[in-house]
C-alpha cells in the first residue's frame, strides 16, 4: 500500500475518532480531547511518510494539515481558562466537528491530483549565481517603501520595526491610496528567505562579501519578522529559510529532519508566546518583567468558530460566494478601483460584534459562513488539491528555479490555513518569480542556445575547410 494511502487512512481514523469520542462536557474538554487524538494521528501519518523517504514530509499538503492544526488545537494541549461563559458545550461540539471537516478536506483533497513530472520540462533552469542577482532585486523593490517613509535612513528604519504594530509611516490606511500600489512591492520580501537558504546551501559558489550582505539582509527581514508580532509572518519565514537550505543541500536524513524541526518548534513557539506579548506595544516598549507567561495561546480560533456556528444561518444568513469574490478581488488596489467593497457583507468581528478589533477564525469559520459544513469541506478539499498540484514543482530537486518557485508558494497555503480571504496576495511573490523565469531566464537560455548553435556552425566550416585543404590519402604533391 503506498505511503500515501496509508497516512490517509491514519489520518482519516483519527478524525472519526476524534468524532466519535468527543465527549458531552465542558468547552475545554471537548477541544483538548480532539487535540490529543488529532494530534497523535498526525504524528503517526508523518512518521509513516517520513520512514519511506525524510523529504516526504516537506510538503505542501502537511504543511496545511500542521498548520491548521497550530492554529486551532495545539493551544488546548496546555491549561486554558474557562470558556463555559463564552460558548456553551453544544457550540463547542458543533464548531470542533467543523474543523475536522476542514481537516478531513484537507486530507482527501490532495488525492484528488495526479502529479504530472513532465510539468518540470516546462520550467525554465536558474543558474547558482543569478540567486544572489535575484535576492538582491527582491530586497531593493520590497523594502523600497519603508526606506523611501524614512527618507532612506537604516537607524531610523529599524526603530520604527520595534515600534508598536500599524504605527510605522509605511503603514495602510483603511482604505488606501495610490501609495498602496508601491507598497505591494512588499510581498516580495516573501522571496528573500528561500533564495537565502538556497544561497548559504550553496556558499562556496559566493564572495565573502556577498554572504555578509546575504546575512545582513535575512537578519533585517527575520527582526522584521519577529518584531512585527505577526506570527504567521515570522513562522514563515523561518520556514521557508530552513526548508530552503535543506532542499537545496540536498542532504535531508531522517535525522536531521527531526532535529531541525525540533529546535525550529521550540525556537518557534518560544517567539509566538512573546510576540503575543508585544506585538501591541511594540518590541522597543517590552519588558519581561512586566510580564507573565502562563500558558500557551495562539488566537482561540476554534472559540470564535464555535460562536460563529451559533450565528449562521440564523440568525444571519450565510454569505455564499461572497467570500470567493472578496478573496480574489482583494489584491486589486483601491487606486484601479474606486468602487472595490470594503470588506463582507457581515465580516467575522461584525458577526461576534467585536468591531474595530482583527478576529481570525481559520479557513474553516471563513468557509462556515459562505456555506456551512459543506462549504468547508468544499473548501477543504480544494485547498488539498491546490497542495496536491503545488507538490509538483518539488519533483525534481536538480531544478533550482523549480523549487525556489515550489518555496514561494508555502507562505501562500500556510497563510490560507490561517485566512482565505488573505492567500491571492500571497500568491503574488510566486507569481512574479513564475514571470522572472519566463521573461528572464528563458531568454537567456535562447540566447545560450542561440550563441552555441553559432559556435557548433562556425565549428563545422572550420571542420569542412580544413578537410578541403588536407592532401588526399595516396597523392603526392
Amino acid at each position: 500500500m503506498p505511503t500515501s494511502v496509508m497516512s490517509t487512512l491514519v489520518l482519516l481514523v483519527s478524525y472519526l475518532t476524534a468524532y466519535v469520542l468527543l465527549p458531552a462536557a465542558d468547552p475545554n474538554t471537548i477541544f483538548s480531547t480532539t487535540a490529543y487524538i488529532v494530534g497523535v494521528g498526525i504524528l503517526i501519518a508523518v512518521a509513516i511518510e517520513a520512514l519511506d523517504r525524510a523529504g516526504n514530509v516537506v510538503r505542501v499538503d502537511f504543511l496545511m494539515l500542521i498548520a491548521l492544526y497550530l492554529l486551532t488545537l495545539l493551544e488546548f494541549l496546555f491549561p486554558q481558562p474557562s470558556f463555559e461563559l463564552v460558548i456553551s458545550s453544544r457550540a463547542a461540539a458543533t464548531g470542533t466537528e467543523a474543523v475536522l471537516v476542514g481537516f478531513a478536506g484537507l486530507t482527501l483533497g490532495r488525492h484528488f491530483y495526479r502529479p504530472t513530472p513532465d510539468l518540470m520540462r516546462t520550467l525554465p533552469v536558474m543558474p547558482t549565481r543569478a540567486a544572489f542577482a535575484l535576492y538582491l532585486l527582491c530586497a531593493i523593490f520590497g523594502y523600497l517603501n519603508m526606506l523611501i517613509a524614512v527618507d532612506f535612513n537604516p537607524i531610523t528604519l529599524i526603530e520604527q520595526i520595534a515600534g508598536p504594530r500599524f504605527s510605522q509611516p509605511w503603514s495602510r490606511g483603511r482604505l488606501g491610496d495610490w501609495t498602496v500600489l508601491l507598497g505591494e512591492f512588499a510581498l516580495l520580501i516573501a522571496l528573500l528567505p528561500p533564495i537565502a537558504g538556497m544561497i548559504f546551501a550553496r556558499w562556496r559558489d559566493y564572495s565573502a562579501l556577498q554572504l555578509i550582505v546575504v546575512v545582513a539582509i535575512l537578519l533585517l527581514t527575520l527582526f522584521r519578522a519577529f518584531a512585527g508580532g505577526t506570527r504567521s509572518s515570522f513562522l514563515t519565514t523561518a520556514l521557508t529559510f530552513a526548508v530552503g537550505y535543506f532542499l537545496f543541500h540536498r542532504t535531508m536524513t531522517l535525522s536531521r529532519a527531526l532535529l531541525s524541526a525540533g529546535v525550529l518548534g521550540v525556537v518557534s513557539v518560544a517567539a509566538t508566546i512573546l510576540m503575543l506579548e508585544f506585538r501591541n506595544v511594540g518590541l522597543s516598549n517590552f519588558s519581561i518583567e512586566d510580564n507573565q507567561f502562563e500558558t500557551l495561546f495562539i488566537d482561540n480560533n476554534i472559540i470564535n468558530i464555535s460562536r460563529l456556528v451559533e450565528l449562521f444561518p440564523d440568525p444571519i444568513s450565510f454569505l455564499g460566494l461572497e467570500i470567493p469574490y472578496h478573496a480574489l478581488t482583494k489584491p486589486i488596489p483601491r487606486a484601479l478601483w474606486p468602487g472595490k467593497p470594503e470588506g463582507l457583507s457581515t465580516g467575522i468581528e461584525e458577526a461576534l460584534g467585536a468591531e474595530g478589533l482583527t478576529l481570525s477564525a481559520t479557513f474553516v469559520g471563513e468557509a462556515f459562513i459562505g456555506g456551512g459544513l459543506f462549504g468547508v469541506l468544499i473548501c477543504g478539499l480544494f485547498l488539498g488539491f491546490l497542495g496536491r498540484w503545488w507538490d509538483t514543482f518539488r519533483v525534481d530537486l536538480r531544478n533550482d528555479f523549480a523549487v525556489l518557485l515550489y518555496l514561494s508558494g508555502f507562505v501562500a497555503f500556510a497563510l490560507a490555513m490561517r485566512s482565505v480571504l488573505q492567500v491571492v496576495p500571497a500568491t503574488l511573490p510566486a507569481i512574479a518569480l513564475w514571470f522572472y523565469g519566463r521573461l528572464f531566464l528563458e531568454s537567456r537560455q535562447q540566447q545560450y542556445r542561440s550563441l552555441s548553435g553559432q559556435v557548433e556552425a562556425q565549428e563545422g566550416d572550420v571542420n569542412a575547410m580544413r578537410q578541403s585543404v588536407e592532401p588526399r590519402p595516396g597523392l603526392t604533391r
